[in-house]
């Protein structure tokens, strides 16, 4: 986060800074309330590696990211719900199956943050 922040001083001077500054605040602003009422639907690491990636790109940037991120994730989510359903008709010998309880997000944040830093036309 301190290298983003360094960075966007050294290229935008004190406007580039602040819109780093704003850009790991919106994450923890917008974030840190669910976390605070359920931990299991976001992590605290998540809010973190969001907030570095607001560093980054700034406040719009890190929104889009935050939404394609979530887009990810619930697709992930869907995919593993249908692998479970898939699993569990096969399993005739009576097996037991766990359903899956959580989806990694690091993943889906990854793949935001290279949706949104190759196609930069759809910045605010």
């Amino acid at each position: 986060m301190i290298v983003g922040l360094i960075l966007s001083y050294a290229n935008g001077g004190l406007a580039g800074l602040g819109g780093a500054a704003l850009g790991t605040i919106v994450p923890f602003v917008m974030l840190a309330p669910i976390w605070r009422m359920d931990p299991r639907l976001i992590r605290a690491g998540d809010i973190k590696l969001y907030m570095c990636i607001g560093a980054f790109l700034g406040w719009k940037g890190v929104l889009l990211v935050i939404l394609y991120g979530h887009l990810f994730k619930g697709l992930a989510a869907l995919v593993q719900l249908g692998w479970f359903q898939v699993e569990k008709r096969r399993a005739t010998d009576g097996a037991v199956l766990v359903a899956p309880t959580h989806t990694p997000a690091a993943l889906p944040i990854f793949a935001g943050t290279l949706l949104q830093t190759t196609l930069p036309h759809l910045l605010l």
